[in-house]
């Protein structure tokens, strides 16, 4: 496990995570991202996070923490 940025996405009541994407270029493209994906959705809810996960073929496959 290794510590990422990770855009996250939480749907429902209670919020739970649904949904996360790996960040390569770090927070700023995180929030870019998080903006875009704000404006285009009205249920979500996102947020940028440092996760501990574990990752293979750039993609994110388990988070055990954040």
């Amino acid at each position: 496990m290794i510590e990422v940025v990770a855009l996250l996405m939480y749907l429902g009541d209670p919020l739970v995570l649904k949904e996360h994407t790996l960040m390569k270029d770090g927070f700023g493209q995180c929030l870019e991202k998080k903006r875009i994906a704000s404006r285009n959705s009205n249920n979500a809810v996102y947020q940028c996070a440092h996760v501990m996960a574990t990752v293979k073929d750039g993609k994110i496959v388990n988070i055990a923490s954040k």
